[in-house]
């Protein structure tokens, strides 16, 4: 029987949010072939091989010398980014909001007092007079009313026939 192997944990991603999922190049996207001049199968095989050792040894050497530095870099960056914005940027943009909201405000209701508001009131005028026809778009379906209900005279019998007639007529004409 044989052993159970257990196979190791697949590694986490580093790139969950895919940022550089453009970067997955492999060796078929570099190199490629005819099929008429090809070199041998072997020599092929090979190639690949040594493409993604040297890649990868590559990519793991300059990881390895440059990546904690460049990475000590970004963090400075993004800490003096977040420096700025929590100690610099939200003070003054609340103050700027405190001390000059009136002022702007003034100030941009009488720009569009001066220069907006002739403009469209001189618009509304040229298009109040010109003439509109209102039609719908769409004509309406026709609605068709329900029959009316059949008129039933009861005839009595005796010498009133004709006021009893008008009378049940009246009731419907009404």
């Amino acid at each position: 029987m044989p052993p159970n192997r257990v196979l190791p944990k697949p590694p986490p991603t580093r790139d969950p949010n895919g940022l550089n999922s453009h970067l997955t190049i492999q060796f078929p996207d570099v190199l490629a072939e005819q099929n008429s001049p090809k070199s041998l199968d072997i020599i092929w095989d090979c190639s690949e091989i040594w493409y993604s050792c040297w890649s990868a040894c590559c990519y793991g050497l300059l990881t390895l010398f440059t990546g904690p530095c460049i990475a000590s870099v970004w963090a400075c960056q993004f800490a003096y980014v977040a420096f700025a914005h929590v100690w610099c940027l939200s003070p003054i943009l609340i103050n700027v909001r405190l001390c000059m909201f009136d002022c702007l405000q003034r100030g941009v209701r009488s720009v569009i007092n001066c220069c907006i508001v002739p403009w469209t009131t001189a618009c509304g005028s040229f298009f109040h007079l010109c003439p509109v026809k209102r039609k719908p778009l769409i004509p309406a379906p026709e609605v068709k009313k329900p029959p009316s209900p059949e008129i039933m005279i009861v005839i009595p019998k005796g010498k009133d026939v004709s006021k009893s007639i008008k009378r049940q007529l009246g009731l419907f004409m009404r």
